[in-house]
């Protein structure tokens, strides 16, 4: 659909993609970033279940913001801060504190997965 658009529009197919160095890195980053957030987060699911998956997802706006206050030099005020870490927090009591701290519940695997999706997913947000 979107070749058709650009295609109609009469944009040509050398600047799809950018047309600066600048552009092309970005559009890389951010490929392989959002690469990182959808196949972790595959890999999530595949190891433990989709419910705890989804919980552990939803970290993803705390990673944005963290990374938008070190790379983008925003504004962490002290409620935000602590508003972040009880999300946190309480992210680790909704996923079941037996999944994080019982080695015979959920695959400790399955939580990384599921923290790093959030990690990449996040990073893709402030690097858009």
């Amino acid at each position: 659909g979107c070749c058709v658009c650009l295609s109609a529009k009469g944009i040509g197919l050398s600047s799809w993609l950018g047309s600066t160095r600048l552009e092309h890195t970005a559009l890389l980053v951010r490929a392989v970033v959002g690469y990182g957030g959808i196949s972790f987060g595959f890999l999530c699911v595949s190891a433990m279940p989709l419910a705890d998956s989804q919980i552990l997802g939803q970290t993803a706006p705390i990673f944005s913001a963290a990374f938008a206050r070190i790379f983008l030099k925003e504004e962490w005020h002290r409620s935000e801060f602590f508003s972040a870490a009880l999300a946190i927090l309480g992210v680790g009591f909704i996923s079941k504190p037996a999944t994080l701290l019982d080695a015979g519940a959920v695959s400790h695997l399955g939580v990384f997965y599921g923290l790093l999706s959030a990690f990449f997913a996040g990073a893709t947000y402030v690097v858009i």
